[in-house]
């Protein structure tokens, strides 16, 4: 026999709920089901608040989590039993729907880690373009090698030896920007290799341990990093070698030539594969969290754009912040690169003048142009890899994760200032470099799109990030205890 612990009316053993006062004779979570102590005020498993039977007892009114005691011990037919039963069942229902909305975030957002794990060996670039002259249209540019980042890894360095082998005199100038150039490479070919690996490791062990019941915890956060260290690995790796050249006109023949380095087909697929399982992944998880009512819609808005105008920043570094050109009545030329690409461009220079000196009019800016070169790819270095963490902190809240993304936003913030100033720096250089060795005529201009893009998109980023920290700390405090809790 059962004692109801509301009301102390007598039971059958097998009842679910009184006869006397029509409540749930177990102590157990209405949402999720969970069996909950004797005094418990909240559930330990969903948060969700419970009234003890004391605390039921002395409700207002006469009233309690189930609703009026009076009004059900009068009401006919046991209405009150098969109310509470319905009630119970729709918590269930609801409880189970998030649950398998919950596994089937985490499954999406492990193979999204799976892939870009795959794809990251396969990261490379490939030259599109074409060569017109006098109306005959040349292959030369799309016959062009395509490099991956393991051409960095040996073949590089052998192909630096080889060209410096090809000449007796040079300047130190110029295997100095040979090799800095190379040593970019390699270093941005490793972050996306050992970020992306590592973190998809622990996506697994996370996804694995959550599996087995031994953590909470969900695997999303490391799956977010893992993406985010393929994404920004590879457009890192991209400007190291890219180039843009448009040139055109008519002195004397017609010329009109259009090449640039970009993302070879493998790392867009493994991007775009990757891109759509985090969304569906952070769709079911948004999903669950909604009909949990753990979730700020206009914080979550603000996290997506934040992170959509920080991934846009990282795209117009790869897509090269150094960018001159000229343009008179009969021809044109632009060309824009990544820091990499103009020290390759600024040793190549220096090479032309077969000796090991440098003149005088030309080394003061060949050596502004190796530090500004240097100091902004170290910058854009530094910046990617706190942008992993950004960018996983801002999606990360799309799943109904409090997250504070401030600290990565203004380290991120402030790397990238730092590099599209020494982009500006190395632009400006490079033009009166290119101007001082004739290959651009008076009429030379360097071109600060980008780099003034980059900083108005970088301070929204870190504007939105603000936003979406006071939104969290406004809807904390207004929140009940067991949602604070949660």
């Amino acid at each position: 026999m059962k004692i109801c612990r509301f009301c102390g009316a007598e039971n059958a053993d097998d009842a679910l709920f009184c006869n006397q006062c029509g409540k749930r004779m177990e102590n157990v979570c209405p949402v999720c089901g969970a069996n909950l102590a004797e005094n418990a005020r909240f559930c330990s498993h969903c948060g969700t608040p419970v009234l003890t039977p004391a605390a039921s007892a002395t409700a207002p009114n006469g009233t309690s989590a189930l609703g009026d005691a009076t009004s059900r011990q009068s009401a006919p037919d046991g209405a009150p039993v098969r109310q509470g039963a319905s009630d119970d069942a729709r918590k269930r229902t609801a409880a189970a729907a998030q649950r398998v909305l919950g596994l089937t975030g985490n499954a999406l957002a492990l193979l999204a880690a799976l892939t870009v794990f795959i794809f990251v060996f396969f990261i490379g670039s490939t030259v599109t373009g074409n060569a017109g002259l006098s109306g005959v249209v040349s292959s030369a540019l799309t016959d062009l090698p395509a490099n991956n980042l393991w051409y960095y890894f040996k073949d590089a360095y052998t192909d630096v030896e080889d060209l410096l082998a090809q000449s007796s005199f040079y300047p130190g100038y110029y295997p100095t920007t040979l090799y800095l150039a190379t040593v970019i490479g390699t270093v941005a070919g490793a972050v996306a290799l050992v970020a992306t690996t590592v973190f998809f490791i622990l996506a697994v062990v996370r996804y694995l341990r959550n599996v087995a019941g031994k953590t909470e915890k969900s695997p999303v956060a490391f799956a977010l990093s893992a993406f985010f260290s393929f994404l920004l690995g590879a457009l890192l790796f991209l400007s190291a070698e890219r180039f843009l050249l448009d040139a055109s006109g008519s002195a004397g023949m017609s010329i009109d030539i259009s090449a640039e380095n970009v993302l070879n087909q493998a790392t867009v697929a493994g991007i775009c594969l990757g891109s759509i399982f985090l969304f569906f992944a952070l769709a079911c998880l948004l999903v669950r969290n909604l009909l949990g009512g753990r979730i700020s819609v206009t914080g979550t808005a603000l996290s997506a754009l934040g992170g959509a105008l920080a991934v846009a920043v990282f795209a117009m570094l790869a897509y090269g912040t150094v960018s001159a050109g000229f343009k008179d009545l009969s021809s044109r030329m632009a060309i824009t690169t990544g820091f990499a690409p103009i020290l390759q461009l600024a040793g190549q220079i220096s090479s032309s003048f077969g000796s090991d000196y440098i003149p005088t009019q030309y080394a003061e800016i060949l050596n502004e142009v190796l530090v500004g070169s240097a100091v902004g790819a170290a910058a854009q270095l530094a910046a990617s890899i706190a942008g992993i963490f950004l960018l996983t902190s801002l999606f990360h809240a799309l799943s109904g994760k409090r997250t504070n993304p401030l600290p990565a936003a203004i380290v991120t913030f402030v790397l990238v200032i730092l590099a599209a100033a020494f982009s500006i720096y190395a632009t400006e250089r490079t033009q009166e470099l290119m101007e001082l060795y004739g290959s651009f005529g008076p009429n030379a201009d360097a071109n600060l799109t980008v780099p003034i893009l980059v900083c108005v998109f970088a301070f929204l980023s870190l504007a939105l990030s603000v936003a979406v920290i006071v939104i969290a700390a406004v809807r904390a405090k207004n929140a009940p205890p067991a949602q604070a809790a949660a």
